[in-house]
């Protein structure tokens, strides 16, 4: 996984099944997860060993949750 959420488990949890908002969506990703760090105040922890991103638990539904207001919010 590369980021906190991808754009196929957000489109799972939301329920959205067509294409149409993938590029808003993938555009999205990114700055939600920049809102999230902001919030949350600290980085994120990494393995030591791998080296991957260590994600909080409830992280990607909060982000998911975060994109969903954004695309309702951008879309009126």
């Amino acid at each position: 996984m590369s980021g906190i959420i991808i754009l196929e488990e957000f489109k799972a949890l939301a329920g959205i099944i067509d294409d149409t908002l993938d590029p808003q969506i993938s555009s999205l990703i990114p700055v939600v997860e920049d809102d999230y760090l902001a919030i949350r105040n600290k980085p994120f922890d990494v393995n030591a060993a791998t080296g991957e991103t260590i994600y909080p638990a409830g992280s990607r539904m909060a982000a998911a949750e975060m994109i969903s207001y954004k695309l309702l919010t951008l879309r009126g």
